[in-house]
């Protein structure tokens, strides 16, 4: 038995997959079934939002404290760098 995995192939079973999914969906849509989901409640859209903050209060809190020990250690290992002279548009290179 050989693969089919030709891009023809795979394109007809898109395709097919595709029709299979709006034939369901059609027959759901007669019978009367929604398939949409309702809006969240103003509430319930308050209590996401504060438990996400909560989350990313958390995180970020536990980050904040790890710089903190880590910035003696990264000023210890930073030096300053000399920096190039930048050439001026009517100055020449001596030799």
């Amino acid at each position: 038995m050989t693969r089919k995995t030709g891009k023809l192939a795979v394109r007809a079973k898109q395709q097919m997959r595709a029709a299979k999914a709006a034939k369901y969906r059609r027959e759901l849509s007669l019978a009367g079934v929604s398939l949409r989901l309702p809006k969240p409640s103003a509430k319930a859209r308050k209590e996401k939002e504060e438990e996400l903050r909560k989350l990313y209060l958390e995180m970020f809190q536990g980050r904040a404290e790890q710089k903190q020990f880590m910035e003696p250690v990264e000023q210890k290992l930073e030096q300053p760098r000399k920096q190039k002279k930048e050439k001026q548009p009517g100055e020449e290179e001596k030799q």
